[in-house]
């Protein structure tokens, strides 16, 4: 039994042994493949993305500022186009064409050029500051310390005929702002000489609360100037007042009351007089209503009492008509009643308005005609 049971663990235990000793034999070779064709798939990699890179190089867009080939060459034959337009004299022509240059790539040279121009056309601030410009910008190698030689000169000589303009301003003036040309001026400006142009120039300030200034002055070259910049408080607004409309000739006799022209132009116009009048008027009518009610009471009342005479002892032929002559008299009671308080109340306002309007008795004595012995007529309102 026991050498029944141990028989298969023998024979996996060999199982076992064999396999490792197989596993342990083929490791070293396999793991020399594994290696050796890891280091080839990184030199695949790395090949392809080599090749790669000129194709993306020229695929991506060129950096902003950084002009292509085609751009370059354009430029260069523009430049040679203004260098002959400067030399025949067509000068706007010539500062054209350099600008356009400058815009595709900006050197000393350029914007030396490009001084020149400006210089030739009378803007010598202009010129000034390019010049200087182009001064500070040269690369220091030979060509670009000629250019910079070149451009000290030249901003020397224009600087002597360039005019100064110095505006003078208190600057603790609250919320000011000054300006030459529709540009501004800073206040660590103020009161400092500022290369200008030869020509006109507008000189413009504002305050809060202050009346604006605007003066435009005129300087020819090598010329200096101050304008003294004045903000004073501005005034007050003005009111604006309608004036009444003049009287009439009647009203000036005294015939009419004056009355605005508005009111004049929209037609007939009650006044408190004719309120009153309509309110009296009311109150009559009203009146006059109530006391025929009161009368129609009356009538029904005595029927009640021809019909009936002891109410106490009525026959009842009469009943019916008897309670038909008494509802008709309680209803013509209420409504006597109803139209009296409204006439009470439109007499009440009726005689206020009356009382409270203004009189104008305008009477006047016209006497007889020429030749007669005696007399005249009296006329007016009252």
């Amino acid at each position: 039994m026991i050498r029944a049971h141990v028989r298969p663990i023998l024979t996996l235990s060999k199982f076992v042994a064999s396999t490792t000793a197989t596993a342990i034999t083929w490791y070293p070779p396999i793991v020399k493949v594994l290696r050796l064709n890891v280091q080839r798939c990184r030199r695949l990699r790395l090949a392809l993305a080599l090749a790669a890179i000129p194709a993306v190089a020229r695929a991506l867009p060129q950096p902003a500022g950084e002009p292509d080939s085609a751009s370059l060459a354009g430029a260069r034959e523009l430049f040679l186009e203004a260098t002959d337009d400067f030399d025949a004299g067509r000068v706007e022509d010539a500062l054209a064409k350099f600008q356009r240059v400058a815009a595709v790539r900006e050197t000393a040279q350029v914007r030396f050029n490009i001084a020149k121009c400006e210089a030739s056309l009378g803007r010598l601030a202009t010129a000034l500051g390019d010049f200087e410009r182009a001064e500070r910008e040269a690369p220091p190698d030979a060509k670009g310390n000629a250019i910079a030689k070149l451009s000290h000169e030249q901003a020397a000589v224009v600087r002597r005929d360039v005019p100064r303009l110095t505006v003078a301003c208190n600057a603790a003036v609250p919320g000011v702002s000054v300006s030459v040309d529709a540009q501004g001026v800073p206040p660590a400006s103020f009161d400092v000489p500022l290369p200008v142009d030869p020509g006109p120039h507008v000189v413009e300030a504002t305050a809060t609360g202050r009346s604006p200034f605007r003066r435009q002055v005129q300087l020819a070259p090598s010329q200096s100037l101050r304008v003294v910049v004045e903000l004073p408080e501005a005034p007050p607004p003005a009111l604006v007042t309608t004036p009444l409309p003049a009287p009439t000739a009647a009203q000036a006799a005294g015939d009419q009351p004056t009355e605005p022209a508005e009111a004049r132009s929209s037609g007939w116009r009650l006044t408190s007089r004719g309120w009153a009048y309509i309110a009296l008027g009311t109150g009559a009518a009203l009146g006059a209503t109530a006391l025929a009610f009161t009368l129609l009471e009356r009538g029904a009342a005595s029927d009640v009492t021809t019909a009936c005479p002891d109410t106490s002892h009525c026959s009842r032929a009469n009943e019916t008509a008897v309670e038909s002559s008494q509802s008709a008299a309680r209803r013509d009671e209420a409504l006597a009643i109803g139209f009296g308080a409204g006439a009470l109340v439109a007499l009440g306002i009726g005689g206020y308005f009356l009382l409270t309007a203004p009189t104008a008795h305008r009477v006047h004595f016209e006497p007889a005609s020429p030749g007669t012995f005696a007399g005249g007529s009296i006329a007016g309102a009252f």
